[in-house]
């Protein structure tokens, strides 16, 4: 009986992880806006490479010295079959780049976006800042979310958007917006 039991947590479990096989990502367009204040050269876009697989490029100049960058990503898809209105939010996380060992740093999906990020980039995320020029290259826009499906358990098809916003906190001043990059995409799956 217990070797049933065994068997049958097992199934489940494994086509839990298994997810949707046949959900597709589909990336269509990049916006994004800077503070001029704490920001310049600002350049985003999102291309096919060779292949196959939709990345990202993104440039900028850091104009002075930062205490430290609050991060935040969302996920909103539109809830109006047929419209582009982004008003429900799947996904909503905070993070503050001073505390990397603790919060939210320990989420799953914050550590997988902050790995992938550190990997194709030159910005340090450390607590101070310092300015100069970062990029980010060839970043891995996924052709599907491992388990979206189950973690974001109100998706359904349509499109959507995935939202980072960097607030900077200068010295001595109190915390602005820096800058936000929006990738619009289709959610698709059988």
């Amino acid at each position: 009986m217990k070797l049933i039991k065994l068997q049958l947590c097992l199934t489940l479990f494994l086509k839990f992880v298994e997810g949707n096989p046949g959900a597709q990502i589909y990336w269509s367009s990049v916006t994004n806006a800077s503070n001029p204040t704490f920001f310049s050269d600002f350049n985003v876009n999102i291309f096919n490479d060779t292949d196959g697989i939709t990345k990202l490029n993104l440039t900028f100049t850091q104009i002075e010295d930062m205490e430290k960058f609050i991060i935040t990503i969302v996920i909103k898809q539109n809830s109006k079959k047929g419209m582009k209105d982004f008003d429900r939010e799947l996904l909503r996380i905070n993070a503050d780049t001073c505390k990397q060992s603790q919060g939210t740093f320990k989420d799953y999906i914050v550590r997988s976006i902050y790995k992938d990020i550190r990997k194709y980039s030159t910005v340090k995320f450390s607590c101070p800042q310092p300015k100069g020029t970062f990029y980010l290259r060839k970043f891995i826009l996924p052709g599907s979310i491992p388990f979206m499906d189950k973690f974001l358990r109100n998706a359904f098809r349509g499109y959507f958007e995935f939202s980072f916003l960097i607030r900077a906190k200068p010295f001595n001043k109190k915390l602005a917006d820096g800058f936000c990059v929006k990738v619009y995409g289709v959610y698709s799956f059988e």
